[in-house]
């Protein structure tokens, strides 16, 4: 499953998040501190998709409007 890595009251996250529910893309939400550093996360948000690839935002908003 495709997983967004994003923090409370980030408003890029909640764009991401958005965009990826306009394309009716199932996604799990994580927000988990511990988690974030033990993937190295440093910047959110941050898009996991399924072959592990994580993509900043820019690059994840490209792959969630090319999505179909």
């Amino acid at each position: 499953m495709i997983k967004v890595y994003s923090t409370s009251g980030c408003p890029m996250c909640d764009m991401l998040k958005e965009e990826l529910e306009e394309h009716n893309i199932q996604f799990e939400n994580i927000m988990d501190l511990d988690t974030l550093k033990n993937k190295q996360i440093t910047h959110v948000p941050v898009l996991e998709l399924e072959d592990g690839s994580l993509l900043k935002l820019h690059e994840a908003l490209k792959w969630v409007n090319n999505y179909d």
